[in-house]
């Protein structure tokens, strides 16, 4: 839940944040990951393929996380390449593999988080190196 105070809104916290976000993510605990969304965040994710779409709320969010990464069986590989830091947003850029059965998605990723006035998560939006990869990549279904 957002604290009921504004948070600090220095570089560092509003980084922090986001870094417990995809951490708690990345340690599939979604209750602390929820913690860091406002209660109507929202997450963009460009294309055609079945995750494409816009999923609002911090349990969709959470959710949609979670499908993606039980779709890719454990075998997801992130490396943070770089964090752009600015008043309101947040973006990181994210080299990724994922492997789902014969089929692998390799490519960066760009995530840009903005922040409401409370200091939570209010919207998250993907964009994509090669949309085309990544829509083939997805176009199994996904659980």
């Amino acid at each position: 839940m957002p604290e009921s105070q504004p948070r600090d809104e220095t570089d560092s916290d509003a980084v922090d944040q986001v870094r417990q976000f995809l951490m708690a993510l990345a340690n599939r605990d979604a209750k602390s990951a929820s913690a860091e969304l406002s209660a109507a965040a929202t997450y963009h994710v460009p294309g055609s393929s079945p995750v494409a779409g816009t999923f609002s709320g911090r349990r969709d969010i959470v959710t949609y996380f979670r499908r993606i990464f039980d779709f890719a069986s454990g075998s997801e590989a992130l490396k943070w390449v770089d964090w752009m830091v600015g008043t309101d947003l947040v973006s990181a850029l994210v080299e990724t593999h994922l492997q789902s059965g014969l089929s692998e998605f390799e490519g960066r990723l760009l995530f840009v988080f903005s922040r409401d006035p409370l200091g939570g998560i209010a919207a998250i939006r993907l964009f994509l190196e090669d949309q085309a990869r990544f829509d083939r990549f997805f176009a199994q279904r996904v659980g």
